[in-house]
């Protein structure tokens, strides 16, 4: 499995064994597969991107984890986005222990934490609500809010278009980290 490799869109070897080095983690291979990566598996109304879910977390969460909301999902660029329900079976057991070697490495790169704080995690639920209150038709609302959670954050979730998010979480990036961001490609 150590061969076992992606060409990310800055032209970097993304490995999927062994250790995985700084050099193959871009921000704007990040950017732009989550840019284009649809939540909850497509099924929704209009297409509503990880990279525009990623900034809102980043928004909402405590500011001294910013960073950590924003890069929450990061890992996804690599793995894409598995719905719930099947991220938590045993069939996706191979590819959560990817996913979490994946984020550690992400966080290593950037800075962040490991392991998610829980401000985190509470802002990523709140923000969940929030798109079950906007995106979802509500005969389909009742089932998704089944677990509780947080209450919904008040702002309207309106998707943006892939550009947008995409724009939109490299901004984000550059105000937390208070420079540009490079062109890699």
């Amino acid at each position: 499995m150590t061969d076992s490799y992606i060409v990310t869109y800055t032209g970097r070897r993304f490995p999927y064994g062994g250790e995985i080095p700084d050099s193959a983690i871009s921000l704007t291979d990040i950017a732009l597969a989550l840019s284009r990566i649809c939540r909850f598996g497509g099924h929704i109304e209009s297409l509503y991107t990880v990279a525009q879910h990623s900034v809102l977390v980043s928004r909402w969460c405590n500011p001294k984890h910013a960073l950590d909301g924003l890069l929450h999902d990061a890992a996804e660029a690599y793995v894409g986005d598995l719905v719930a329900p099947l991220k938590h079976t045993d069939a996706a057991a191979g590819l959560r222990e990817l996913e979490v070697r994946i984020h550690a490495a992400i966080a290593r790169k950037f800075g962040v934490y490991p392991v998610l704080p829980m401000d985190v995690v509470l802002a990523d639920r709140a923000v969940y609500a929030a798109e079950v209150r906007n995106l979802f038709p509500s005969y389909q609302r009742v089932e998704r809010l089944r677990w509780g959670g947080p209450e919904p954050i008040p702002e309207i979730i309106v998707p943006i278009s892939p550009e947008a998010a995409r724009a939109a979480f490299l901004l984000r990036f550059v105000e937390l980290m208070g420079h540009r961001v490079e062109r890699e490609r």
